[in-house]
C-alpha cells in the first residue's frame, strides 16, 4: 500500500511540475512573431516606411512612420544606452509617444518587462526593437515593434 501511495504522489508531482514548466516556458506573446520593420498597437500591425532621428545632446529623438499616418511612434533614447536594452519599467531620461501610449520616463514607468533597445545607430542605419506594456483601469495596452534599415537625420526643432 505504501508503494501505491508513493507512486501516486510521484505521478501527481510529475504532472504538476510539467504543467508549471509549460506555463513558465511558453511566453504566449505576439511580439515573438512580429513581422520585420513593423509597429503593432491596438489598431493592428503597420509597416514602417520612414525613420528619422535628431541629435538632442545626450539623447536621440527617433521617429518611425507608417503609411497610415496615425500609427507613428516617437521616442527619446539616451545615447549612452545605444547597444543596450533600456528598461522602461525604471525611471530615466527616455520617453515614448504613440496613439495608444504616451510616457515620459522621468515621471512615469511602464509594466515590468517593458523595454526599448536601440542596438545600433550609425552611418544612416538603425536597428531597434521595443516592447511596452501599460496596465490601465480601462484595460491593458501592449505596443511593440522593430525596425532595421535606413534612417535620416533631421535638425532638432
Amino acid at each position: 500500500m505504501k508503494n501505491f501511495k508513493l507512486f501516486s504522489l510521484l505521478a501527481v508531482m510529475v504532472v504538476a511540475f510539467s504543467a508549471m514548466f509549460v506555463a513558465c516556458s511558453s511566453k504566449n506573446s505576439d511580439d515573438e512573431n512580429q513581422q520585420l520593420n513593423t509597429i503593432t498597437n491596438t489598431s493592428g500591425t503597420f509597416e514602417i516606411n520612414n525613420a528619422f532621428f535628431s541629435d538632442a545632446g545626450d539623447s536621440y529623438k527617433i521617429s518611425l512612420y507608417t503609411n497610415s499616418g496615425n500609427n507613428n511612434v516617437t521616442f527619446v533614447y539616451p545615447k549612452s544606452k545605444v547597444g543596450q536594452s533600456l528598461a522602461a519599467s525604471e525611471l530615466g531620461a527616455w520617453s515614448f509617444k504613440s496613439n495608444d501610449l504616451s510616457v515620459d520616463g522621468k515621471l512615469q514607468t511602464l509594466a515590468t518587462g517593458s523595454y526599448i533597445t536601440v542596438n545600433s545607430l550609425a552611418d544612416g542605419q538603425i536597428s531597434l526593437v521595443y516592447n511596452l506594456y501599460q496596465t490601465r483601469k480601462s484595460g491593458d495596452v501592449h505596443v511593440y515593434g522593430n525596425y532595421t534599415g535606413a534612417i535620416k537625420q533631421l535638425p532638432l526643432l
